[in-house]
């Protein structure tokens, strides 16, 4: 994989691959809250597939919101050490070989993603577009639930990262100007 951020693209051909990422954590405050797992999708536009699929928990001591996202922190206290920074690393290699990230409600995100000492660095070189606002969706609601239902995707598993993730990209998949909504978006925040 290289991990030479790659020119920002000037045509819709050029934006080759987006990273589809999703954080579970302990509560709405990054300088407060640990975040607890990390789903990311990689997704190769002009082929239309997946390259890469997976997440991780993350090492905390607490989830006061685990009645939400369903992480036991019995979990997170076992992570072991060597393997987390591998993880992230390998988080920092797809955000190195993708074009941009996408996020539902990508400020939230990105605000636990650049709190990471491991992951700051990178993420502050790479735009994001956010879901609820950077593409026009034909929904009741811009909730992830709301959207998944309108679009008529299975929102079954929600709240865990990497579930999150194939909502989501299953979500755009269904936008019948998915492509052409994505190099918009991506213009306007070059």
């Amino acid at each position: 994989m290289n991990t030479e951020r790659k020119p920002l693209a000037e045509s819709k051909s050029e934006i080759e691959n987006i990273l589809i990422l999703d954080t579970e954590t302990g509560g709405l405050d990054s300088r407060l809250h640990s975040l607890l797992e990390i789903g990311v999708i990689q997704y190769n536009v002009p082929t239309q597939s997946v390259l890469f699929k997976g997440a991780g928990l993350l090492y905390a001591e607490f989830n006061p919101v685990a009645h939400i996202n369903n992480i036991d922190i019995e979990s997170c206290k076992k992570i072991n050490p060597v393997l987390q920074e591998t993880f992230l690393g390998l988080i920092n290699l797809l955000l190195a070989d993708s074009d941009i990230v996408i996020a539902h409600n990508a400020p939230f995100d990105r605000k636990f993603i650049e709190a990471n000492e491991f992951l700051r660095e990178r993420s502050l070189h790479i735009k994001w577009l956010c879901t609820k606002s950077n593409f026009y969706w034909n929904s009741s609601g811009l909730k992830l639930r709301d959207i998944a239902r309108d679009y008529g995707v299975d929102y079954e598993g929600a709240h865990r990262a990497l579930a999150d993730c194939e909502i989501l990209l299953q979500c755009l998949q269904k936008l019948p100007d998915f492509h052409e909504q994505l190099y918009n978006a991506y213009q306007r925040v070059l």
